[in-house]
Order: structure tokens, then C-alpha cells, then sequence
């Protein structure tokens, strides 16, 4: 029994298509990995981030609710509040959270549970 081929080329032919399918399928690989990652971004984008804070001064008045449904919490205290439903106040411009003060002094505006916009 012999092992060696005897048709030179048609083993030289079946060499390089065993190589080309070899490199193929690598390239498919990694061009399904690529492919993968950008159906995934199309079928599930990422969350938009939220909106930047904005700094007011100490003569804000809020608008949206009425004042007395509104107050200043300072940065200790804001997870307390959010704990008993508090949310924030959505400044008009870009509807982040207004914030005044800085450092330590810093306080957020807040709105009590289950109020509703308008006056």
C-alpha cells in the first residue's frame, strides 16, 4: 500500500484548497465576533446617560411644582430622602437634578412623594 500520492498536482490542488479553507474559516470567525458585536449595539444600545447636574444659585424658585412641595436636601441626607420617595427636582434646561452650593455645603432640590407637576 502505497501513502504518497501519485497525481502530483491534484494533491498540490487539494493541499491549497485544504489551506484557503483553513484561513477562511478563521477569517469568518473573527468576522462573526465583529459582526456579533455590532447586532448586538443595533438590537441592544446602550442607555443613554443621564443628564449632566445643574448648578443654580440660591434664588431658585421651582416651577414645575409647587414650592411648597419642594425643599433642599443636603448630600447626607439625599439617600434618606430617596428612601422615603423623594425624587428630584428636573431642572427646566437639560432635566437633571439642580443642585446649589459646593463641597459639603451642597444641597439637592427635591420633591415629596407622589405630587404632581403644575400649580
Amino acid at each position: 500500500m502505497n501513502w504518497l500520492p501519485n497525481d502530483l498536482p491534484s494533491f498540490l490542488w487539494g493541499m491549497l484548497v485544504a489551506l484557503a479553507g483553513l484561513i477562511a474559516s478563521g477569517f469568518l470567525k473573527e468576522a462573526g465576533k465583529d459582526f456579533w458585536v455590532h447586532l448586538k449595539k443595533k438590537l441592544f444600545p446602550p442607555p443613554p446617560p443621564p443628564p449632566e447636574d445643574v448648578q443654580v444659585d440660591l434664588r431658585f424658585e421651582p416651577t414645575m411644582y409647587k414650592p411648597r412641595d419642594c425643599l433642599w436636601a443636603r448630600h447626607e441626607s439625599v439617600s434618606r430622602y430617596q428612601a422615603e420617595g423623594y425624587t428630584f427636582y428636573p431642572h427646566p434646561s437639560n432635566g437633571g437634578r439642580c443642585i446649589r452650593g459646593y463641597g459639603r455645603e451642597q444641597s439637592y432640590l427635591m420633591v415629596k412623594p407622589n405630587e404632581v407637576r403644575g400649580q
